[in-house]
């Protein structure tokens, strides 16, 4: 809608006294008119179909008050959003003036077309027109999207090399790459994979097989039905209050209260200029100055003794440390195991993928229940009838016809959670990293990030590198996909 601004700013309250605000009135005029007439003529095209001649009598004189209410709610949402100022209005009752006719035009043009086609063709003929046009739109669609790919394909053709999926991001477009955020985008869509398409197919098992069709089912059925339709930012700001910080009961991102796998090291610089580690019991515990004896980690952490020794002595012993080096570590840090998991989670991998699931796991429940649907009951009353318990009827008969269904709705779940940028964006909010993540609660960025990093600099190189980056993307998805579909094949052969 910010398109609009230029035309149709928005308008203060004292404005609206003004010698000029009759140009208000005209144009919500303008605007409520043509609200008003396309919902009586989209009412009139729809009711059309009917014999009764007394329809469209019906749908003027005996409802004009439920198209007049319509008209005016979609008035209100519409035309009180674009109420000019003063300085653009003349020119703003113009452009809804256009709008309203290039609509009612259309609507028009489409009816006496219709009616044309009805009195002067055949149904043969109107169905080869059908179909043609069908076609046309179909490959009109095709043709657009092949004028996509080739004119990403060709501005950053010049970016596209191994060196930019090797290479990690950098200020400088000839350098920059893709690798963290390649691998980024393949942690957390695997992991929303494996949280979503299990967890979805058990719900839609249970609701199909197990569940009892009352109340319950019912208002699980519309939740399900509504949260598809939830944009993903609304997931992103979820993820970040309940995987991300947790409520805040456990302690802030940075300093989390419970850690798994995590050991905590304070470093000491020796007297021969390499740095000693010396283990912590706990994150919290203060430091304090080293003492002979101490147990501690040289640099290739093997295992030395701590040996105070006086300021400016000369010692290759690894252990040997300055008094003055030995009151106070010079810093504070953790090594994490493959294993490390800590709570709350924190803008992590870990976080990344179950937010991408939270977003995507409304479409695989719908898609997995219509393949659990279209599986021919004539399937489950043999089972039943050779003795098979319910469990062995969906493992056996019904879980192998509806895989094939189950993963085509996974492959565009996954599909979608790999383009994702906002929820991530809210998530973590991480444009530049240059390393990769090595377990699940490692910091992230993914693709679309990246495109998104790159397509806002003012550099028309990062342009590039950005279309660049979508063809890396594009590949990487269809990588996806031929997984999927590979799996699909074979799960479908045994039916076949």
């Amino acid at each position: 809608m910010n398109w609009l601004s230029t035309i149709a700013p928005a308008i203060a309250a004292d404005e609206l006294t003004t010698t000029s605000s009759w140009w208000w009135i005209v144009e919500l005029s303008l605007v409520g008119l043509l609200l008003f007439t396309s919902v009586l003529v989209a009412g009139l095209i729809l009711r059309s179909g009917r014999d009764d001649s007394t329809v469209k009598n019906e749908l003027l004189l005996k409802r004009p008050i439920l198209w007049i209410s319509v008209g005016f709610a979609l008035m209100a949402v519409a035309g009180l959003s674009f109420m000019p100022d003063t300085d653009s209005a003349e020119n703003a009752w113009l452009f809804w003036f256009m709008v309203a006719a290039s609509v009612l035009f259309v609507i028009a043009a489409g009816m006496v077309c219709a009616r044309l086609m009805q009195t002067f063709f055949s149904r043969q003929i109107r169905d080869r027109i059908f179909h043609g046009f069908c076609l046309g739109v179909t490959g009109l669609s095709v043709l657009t999207l092949v004028i996509m790919m080739s004119a990403i394909g060709y501005l950053g053709w010049k970016y596209l090399s191994w060196d930019l999926v090797t290479s990690f991001a950098s200020r400088d477009p000839e350098k920059a790459g893709v690798k963290a955020a390649l691998w980024g985008t393949i942690w957390i869509c695997l992991l929303c994979a494996f949280v979503a398409i299990p967890i979805g197919t058990a719900t839609a098992l249970y609701l199909e097989e197990y569940s009892k069709k009352g109340r319950l089912y019912r208002i699980i059925d519309l939740n399900i039905s509504n949260l598809a339709g939830v944009p993903s930012i609304v997931y992103g700001i979820i993820g970040l209050t309940i995987f991300a910080r947790m409520f805040g009961l456990f302690g802030g991102i940075n300093e989390p209260s419970v850690q798994i796998g995590a050991q905590h090291y304070d470093s000491y610089l020796s007297a021969s200029g390499d740095l000693v580690s010396v283990p912590l019991a706990d994150r919290n515990i203060e430091s304090g100055e080293l003492t002979d004896g101490t147990q501690a980690l040289d640099s290739d952490m093997n295992k030395v003794n701590i040996k105070i020794v006086p300021d400016g002595t000369e010692s290759d012993e690894p252990g040997a440390v300055w008094k003055s080096d030995a009151k106070e570590p010079t810093q504070r840090y953790e090594d994490r195991s493959w294993y490390y998991l800590q709570l709350p989670f924190g803008g992590t991998v870990l976080a990344g993928g179950l937010t991408l699931a939270l977003v995507v796991l409304p479409i695989v429940i719908v898609a997995s229940r219509e393949a659990i649907r279209s599986v021919p009951p004539s399937l489950r009353e043999a089972a039943m009838g050779c003795g098979a318990t319910r469990w062995q009827t969906v493992r056996k008969v019904i879980l192998p016809a509806a895989t094939p269904g189950i993963m085509t709705g996974s492959i565009l779940a996954v599909s979608r959670a790999m383009g994702e940028a906002a929820p991530l964006l809210v998530l973590t909010g991480i444009l530049f990293i240059r390393f990769t993540p090595e377990h699940l609660m490692d910091d992230f960025t993914a693709l679309p990030l990246q495109i998104y990093n790159w397509a806002q600099r003012p550099q028309e190189e990062f342009h590039a590198v950005a279309a660049s980056g979508i063809v890396v993307l594009l590949f990487l998805l269809l990588g996806f996909n031929a997984v999927a579909v590979i799996i699909r094949q074979y799960f479908q052969k045994p039916l076949q």
